[in-house]
């Protein structure tokens, strides 16, 4: 009977005992802060699924850049999610940059072509206090040639 009693007991401290040595051992150090492992990468993000999904059927090719920076890929409407990141190391701050999204046929014809400005936004995935940070902006294509930025 006792032996029933301490091997519960002993079940029911040991992940207490792990906690609070996990606890202490986060304080050592002097920062109380605790930071995720959360990566992070710099850009603009472009949505285009909806102008993928007013041309089905079609292969298309969408180049999508920031300032001088671009990037090209084919998508389909059998594509769960249309979207591409642009410029890593491009977005240092919030300062406005030129963004434009080009989706053409594979015989080159354009059917969609929009241009904006968009403010980056910091952002820091493991908390205010904690590294990495990243500068980003999110844009969604709608509509005809309408790009427009959605918030972050």
């Amino acid at each position: 009977m006792r032996a029933g009693w301490l091997r519960a007991r002993s079940t029911i401290w040991s992940p207490a005992l792990v906690v609070a040595a996990l606890v202490g051992l986060a304080g050592c150090g002097g920062d109380d802060t605790f930071c995720n492992q959360i990566g992070a990468v710099s850009g603009v993000g472009f949505v285009f699924s909806e102008v993928v999904a007013a041309h089905p059927g079609e292969v298309l090719r969408v180049e999508a850049c920031v300032e001088d920076t671009c990037e090209t890929r084919r998508a389909t409407e059998q594509r769960p999610h249309n979207g591409m990141r642009v410029a890593p190391d491009l977005l240092q701050d919030t300062s406005p940059v030129p963004v434009t999204l080009t989706v053409s046929t594979t015989d080159g014809d354009i059917v969609y072509q929009g241009r904006l400005t968009v403010q980056p936004v910091k952002s820091q995935p493991n908390g205010p206090d904690c590294p990495p940070t990243e500068w980003v902006a999110d844009v969604v294509a709608s509509g005809t040639d309408v790009l427009q930025q959605e918030r972050v």
